[in-house]
C-alpha cells in the first residue's frame, strides 16, 4: 500500500503565522499544493501571475520543496513544530543545533562539596 497523505499545515512567512497550505505526504516525500503557496505569497507576486495561475489548472499541482525552491521560493519544512516555513528569516533558537546542555555553573570539587549541613535544633 502507497503513502498518500493530504492535509493542511500552518505556514508561516518570516517567522510570522500566514496561514495553511495544502500539502502531500508521499513515499517520494513532501509536496506543497502551488494555488495554496501562492494565496499566501499573493503580495509578493504580479496580479497577473496570480490571476493566471488560479484560472489555470497548475493551482491544483502538487511541487515538491525542492522544486518550489529551485523557483525561488525559500520554503522549508519544520519537523519540530510541524509547520512550513518560508523566508530567509531562521525563526529556530539561537542554540537550536546543539546536542549538548550547557553547564549551570561551575562544578564544585572537594571534601565539602559532598557533604551537607545539620539544621539546628532550637
Amino acid at each position: 500500500m502507497a503513502l498518500d497523505i493530504r492535509s493542511q499545515l500552518t505556514t508561516r512567512i518570516d517567522g510570522k503565522a500566514a496561514g495553511k497550505v495544502d500539502f502531500r505526504q508521499t513515499t517520494t516525500g513532501l509536496a506543497v499544493r502551488l494555488g495554496s503557496i501562492v494565496e499566501l505569497l499573493g503580495d509578493r507576486y504580479d496580479a497577473a501571475q496570480i490571476a493566471r495561475i488560479r484560472a489555470s489548472a497548475a493551482g491544483d499541482v502538487y511541487l515538491p520543496l525542492s522544486q518550489l525552491q529551485a523557483q525561488g521560493i525559500p520554503i522549508s519544512y519544520d519537523p519540530v513544530y510541524d509547520e512550513f516555513n518560508v523566508g530567509l528569516v531562521d525563526t529556530r533558537p539561537k542554540a537550536a543545533r546543539k546536542v549538548h546542555m550547557d553547564q549551570i555553573s561551575t562544578p564544585e570539587r572537594g571534601l565539602g562539596s559532598t557533604g551537607m549541613d545539620q539544621v539546628p535544633r532550637r
